[in-house]
């Protein structure tokens, strides 16, 4: 099941969405996280296939769960969408 993770990044009003799934092999993904206590590879940093076919999955899971962000401006990058926040919390 993938799982959609969103993180601000300090001190700016950029807003980063990712997409991953589970993994239970530590040398598949080149970006690893622990979400739920179990252990998730970040979309998009899979050792096997073709990036751009992973970073397309990685967006197309992104705005299915989030279809809000279809209607304003966001940058695609490594199977990333950042946004820019209205305002800082």
């Amino acid at each position: 099941m993938i799982k959609i993770t969103s993180h601000g990044i300090i001190g700016t009003k950029i807003q980063i969405f990712e997409a991953w799934t589970p993994t239970t092999l530590k040398g598949e993904y080149i970006s690893l996280s622990r979400i739920d206590g179990e252990l998730h590879g970040r979309i998009g940093t899979s050792r096997t296939g073709y990036y751009k076919d992973q970073y397309q999955k990685a967006y197309d899971a992104i705005l299915s769960e989030h279809p809000e962000l279809l209607s304003i401006n966001f940058t695609c990058s490594d199977g990333r969408i950042e946004i820019i926040r209205e305002s800082l919390n």
